[in-house]
């Protein structure tokens, strides 16, 4: 310390000890001293910075994926950055931002940043981050479906997805065709139940999301009095199918044939007659795939699932 007035120079060595203080006394000329006045000093590293910021999810096989610090780091001239599991930093990795590269096999990691001068390094941030997509937004559909009809379901989606894992109750069916996407088509089963869904890339899944429906009416009430039993065969098909249906009077009955989105790419009409009814038609025209067969009549409503192949 260097000179002895009131003002002074200080020679700060490498590392400053914890709790260290500077302190003054005034003085007199009977040498007598006042009490001290004293002021903290810090060791003079980094402060730690603020939280990172950045993709935490959703982050397999992503290159060139931005991550800074909220609130830069005080008194550090550089950073430092580092990241475990697999992911690379793509250089320069000295400044308050950073970009990094990740594997088609990345599980998670953590991203982990500090201040540094020449003192020496600040304290650590972290943040966690992981392959897997995030979990999907909470699904939309009707809550109320009648028991046998077709809904659809639908998740908002899940970062990093490239396609969802869906489940539907045992006595529902999923109508849509695999790998399944943010929306799909069901068939509803007799039952009150829970369809949940999932988001799916080559590093993992996520949790579920989870949708509860409760049966509120019952196909016979759109058929009324008429009771049909519906066959197709052959189903899968390669063309021609035999629709084989039961009626307790006669009627007029529409049949259409639409698909997954629900565009209609067929048409026939056909008489019924009370009790067994047989009508052949031909799917050759149609492209590969899932379809639904729809019977409509004065009291009939029924719809049948058909595969093309």
């Amino acid at each position: 310390v260097n000179p002895a007035g009131t003002s002074c120079s200080i020679t700060f060595p490498a590392v400053i000890p914890a709790g260290s203080l500077v302190c003054v006394s005034a003085l007199s000329s009977c040498g007598l001293a006042s009490s001290q006045r004293c002021k903290g000093i810090s060791s003079g590293l980094p402060g730690t910075p603020g939280n990172i910021l950045g993709q935490t999810t959703g982050l397999c096989n992503n290159n060139g994926v931005s991550f800074t610090v909220a609130i830069p780091s005080s008194r550090a001239n550089s950073y430092a950055w580092s990241i475990t599991g697999g992911a690379t930093i793509v250089p320069p990795n000295n400044l308050s931002g950073v970009s990094i590269n990740f594997p088609s096999n990345f599980l998670s990691g953590t991203i982990t940043v500090h201040g540094v001068n020449s003192c020496g390094d600040g304290g650590d941030r972290s943040l966690s981050v992981r392959g897997a997509p995030s979990v999907p937004a909470p699904i939309t559909g009707n809550a109320s479906p009648c028991a046998g009809g077709i809904e659809t379901y639908t998740t908002i989606g899940s970062t990093g997805a490239t396609e969802y894992n869906w489940n539907v109750p045992v006595d529902a069916t999923i109508l849509s065709n695999p790998p399944y996407g943010a929306s799909i088509l069901v068939q509803i089963g007799n039952n009150n139940g829970v369809i949940t869904a999932s988001a799916v890339n080559s590093c993992g899944s996520s949790s579920n999301t989870s949708f509860n429906y409760t049966i509120t009416c019952r196909q016979s009430q759109m058929s009324s009095s008429i009771s049909n039993i519906v066959n197709v065969y052959p189903n899968p098909t390669g063309g021609n199918i035999t629709i084989n249906f039961s009626a307790s009077e006669d009627g007029n009955v529409l049949m259409n044939v639409t698909d997954l989105a629900g565009r209609i790419v067929l048409t026939e009409n056909m008489k019924a007659v009370a009790g067994t009814n047989i009508h052949e038609t031909d799917l050759a025209q149609l492209a590969k795939g899932i379809y639904l067969l729809h019977l409509n009549g004065d009291r009939m409503n029924e719809v049948v699932k058909v595969t093309v192949e």
